[in-house]
């Protein structure tokens, strides 16, 4: 018998599996389309001006490209998802500039999609 979770989670995984957006609400797909544009943004900027943070990459695969691996955006770095999910954020998070969206809420919603991206 597996344990039962926890409530909050249960209720997480609730909503993620039975939410339904409404296709006629085009704020929901511009809202996404931009906190992704802004993430990708932000890490493509960051391993363009950074030379500090690019030397924070890659750190547990120095010289090892795995096939079919994650690319990590602005770099030549081909990682596992494990690695590309910190190199990742690592780059969207270094600067540090992008969180004026949503700036009252807990948390940003490029720190949210980070495993997301890294394995699609």
């Amino acid at each position: 018998m597996e344990p039962a979770y926890d409530q909050p989670i249960a209720d997480v995984a609730s909503y993620v599996l039975h939410y339904e957006i409404d296709e006629a609400d085009e704020r929901v797909w511009e809202r996404a389309r931009l906190a992704l544009l802004d993430a990708v943004g932000c890490a493509i900027e960051t391993a363009a001006t950074s030379d500090e943070c690019r030397q924070l990459l890659g750190l547990t695969s120095k010289g090892l490209t795995v096939p079919d691996g994650f690319r990590v955006p602005g770099t030549d770095l081909q990682v596992d998802p494990l690695e590309g999910t910190f190199d990742l954020g690592v780059l969207i998070r270094y600067l540090d500039h992008n969180d004026a969206l949503g700036g009252a809420e807990w948390g940003h919603p490029s720190g949210m999609m980070l495993a997301i991206l890294t394995v699609m």
